[in-house]
């Protein structure tokens, strides 16, 4: 068993989430073994951003990105499936204001005009 933390924008993904859908997520992640990460690639996927690898988690509609060390699982981000936001961390982009970018009506209305 893993020693779990969570970084703020996990934490308020993860609040947001009525406690029978956190559960799932957390048994996930402390129930991770590093030679589980190493050798079953179909279960998570595994991308270097900066000098960190990141692992990846599907849970329903979300994506759980986290670090893994000997001792310790780090949840980075909670996102949203076919997000701005989880296409533009695991695309090395940066990632820090882009939610705000899907809550413009012009972004949708930009992505709208190319099926006219």
């Amino acid at each position: 068993m893993n020693q779990l933390n969570f970084s703020d924008q996990s934490t308020a993904e993860l609040n947001k989430l009525s406690p029978l859908d956190q559960m799932p997520i957390i048994d996930a992640l402390t129930n991770i073994s590093l030679d589980e990460l190493k050798n079953d690639k179909n279960a998570y996927g595994a991308f270097v951003r900066g000098k960190q690898t990141f692992y990846r988690l599907r849970q329903g509609d979300l994506r759980i990105y986290f670090t893994a060390s000997e001792n310790e699982i780090f949840c980075s981000y909670i996102l949203h499936k076919h997000s701005i936001t989880d296409f533009a961390f695991r695309a090395n982009l940066p990632v820090k204001d882009e939610h705000i970018v899907e809550q413009d009506k012009n972004f949708w209305d930009y992505l709208d005009s190319f099926n006219k």
